[in-house]
């Protein structure tokens, strides 16, 4: 264990002193001393799994290597805010094309985030420094197109040059030939980019569109792909699995405390079991918002995502023994980017239990492939198998199943209604899936005095499916919790839905009106 120990203190002088390159970091060598000091041959520093699990569970590990420097060091080797003369190029994926909200959503990556991808998730048989800083992390590009239609498609990589802003001048910051560039401002698209990672940051950014967004047709200039076997998704679907990491946190245990986070127009709800002389910790959903909820519109009509504080919205710094996704919607899940380093480290990291992942759907979705593969790489994510329901005393979880009705509302969104369900005795958090897609079978309807209602309080499901569930509970007590965010883009809740709640439940509280930013308890610890 001593020479590994050096091995440490030769990266972490590493990680201090100089900025980190990939190909440095990779091939990073380690030289030993013997008893008497003298100096042996240098060696590449690399171990197999059972040194690396040694090393991560070391008190020298813990003391040397903080999450600040960790998470510093880490964005400065993946570069999303690095410009050149106030100009940075970018490869992005068409996420979304909002009509009715102006804007354009890129999946993006830096040509060093391709870079790292590649070399974090290669088959190798060793582990490295890379291992030591690589954490899951979303980059992603906004961009307002009032006025402009570029007939963008999806499936598609895009290579885009994106400006600076320049925040004395409000004009964009580059500079070409020593001089100050000034593109008529009427050509130009403003945006944002976002990069999570723990903390969240973002930066203003013009976009030339008529110049500066084209697709890539050279092959060399591809970034890499973050493929995720279908094979491997299909043996990490597994009823056995599925209920042996819920017996771990629900078998025989009493919930006392259950707390619906103020995230805006996400979900993200964690509670707390007592299990004999044990507290278990659990998460289901853990969302952050997506695209233009994220942003904050000040007085002048523009956007400004540093001002509107939504990185500190939240807290992320719980240690969950367990999280539950319902469904593969960002507003769901997103949350995951901003969790503190001990959720991600091999020997610390909880349990998943997700949504079937569908990587044909997803494919525009980078940061969620990442997210994915990730967990896969460890062994931390099983997939909740269609038709299944976990059943501990007053605890369910359970998938929805397709109903078709919603093919004549147009709503075949297949992530919504088949979302896992989650009871946990009178409570009922059944994520996005509306009530025509519940599973009755399974849930005891008759106890839900509480609940999170589904798909954030919008328009469907239709009024009498929800009198002819709910109708069924205990009593007339309880209340109904709609995780909405302030003039969010959708207009959710839906007033009609809001009101026929009421005549359901005594209260009904939307999480925007929450005057605690870290939320609103359900049920007390």
């Amino acid at each position: 264990m001593e020479y590994m120990l050096e091995q440490l203190q030769c990266i972490r002088n590493y990680f201090e002193k100089r900025t980190i390159r990939l190909e440095a970091l990779e091939n990073l060598e380690w030289t030993k001393t013997d008893d008497l000091g003298k100096t042996g041959l240098s060696k590449k520093i690399s171990w197999n799994k059972e040194e690396f699990d040694e090393i991560l569970q070391s008190p020298v590990f813990t003391r040397e290597f903080s999450d600040k420097l960790l998470d510093r060091k880490f964005r400065e080797l993946l570069e999303p805010f690095i410009f050149d003369h106030g100009e940075k190029t970018i490869y992005c994926k068409l996420q979304e094309d909002s009509e009715d909200d102006n804007f354009y959503l890129f999946s993006a990556c830096t040509s060093a985030m391709s870079d790292v991808d590649k070399a974090f998730f290669q088959k190798r048989e060793t582990y490295s420094a890379l291992d030591i800083l690589y954490k899951p992390y979303l980059y992603e590009l906004s961009v307002e197109k009032i006025g402009v239609n570029l007939e963008l498609k999806k499936g598609i990589w895009y290579e885009i040059r994106v400006t600076k802003k320049d925040e004395e001048n409000n004009s964009p910051d580059t500079e070409h030939d020593g001089k100050k560039g000034n593109v008529g401002l009427r050509d130009l698209l403003i945006g944002h980019l976002t990069y999570m990672a723990s903390p969240g940051a973002s930066q203003t950014i013009y976009v030339d569109w008529k110049n500066d967004i084209n697709e890539v047709k050279d092959v060399e200039k591809l970034p890499c792909e973050i493929v995720i076997n279908a094979d491997e998704i299909k043996s990490n679907t597994c009823k056995t699995k599925v209920q042996k990491v819920m017996n771990e946190i629900f078998e025989n245990a009493i919930t006392d405390g259950l707390k619906i986070c103020r995230v805006g127009q996400a979900n993200y709800i964690y509670g707390r079991n007592e299990k004999g002389s044990q507290k278990k910790y659990f998460a289901f959903d853990i969302g952050f918002p997506t695209g233009s909820n994220l942003q904050y519109k000040v007085d002048n009509g523009s956007i400004d995502m540093e001002k509107s504080g939504i990185f500190d919205e939240a807290d992320y710094s719980f240690q969950p023994d367990l999280i539950m996704v319902s469904h593969w919607h960002q507003d769901h899940y997103r949350g995951a980017y901003m969790l503190e380093r001990a959720l991600y480290r091999r020997d610390t990291a909880p349990t998943w239990i997700a949504q079937i992942y569908n990587n044909d759907e997803r494919e525009e979705e980078i940061s969620a492939n990442r997210l994915v593969a990730y967990l896969l790489k460890l062994g931390k994510i099983v997939f909740m198998p269609e038709g299944y329901c976990y059943k501990s005393g007053n605890y369910r979880l359970c998938c929805g199943t397709w109903n078709p009705k919603y093919e004549k509302m147009h709503l075949n969104k297949i992530d919504n209604h088949n979302s896992l369900l989650l009871q946990l005795n009178n409570t009922l958090l059944p994520g996005d899936c509306a009530c025509e897609c519940w599973p009755n079978s399974y849930l005891t309807l008759s106890a839900v005095d509480n609940i999170v209602v589904p798909h954030h309080g919008s328009k469907f499901p239709s009024a009498d499916e929800v009198r002819n569930k709910l109708a069924l509970k205990a009593s007339g007590g309880g209340k109904a919790y709609i995780c909405v965010g302030k003039e969010n883009r959708y207009h959710h809740p839906n007033d009609d839905k809001v009101n026929l709640y009421k005549t359901l439940f005594q209260e009904v509280i939307q999480t925007k009106d929450i005057t605690d930013k870290l939320g609103i308890w359900i049920l007390n610890p």
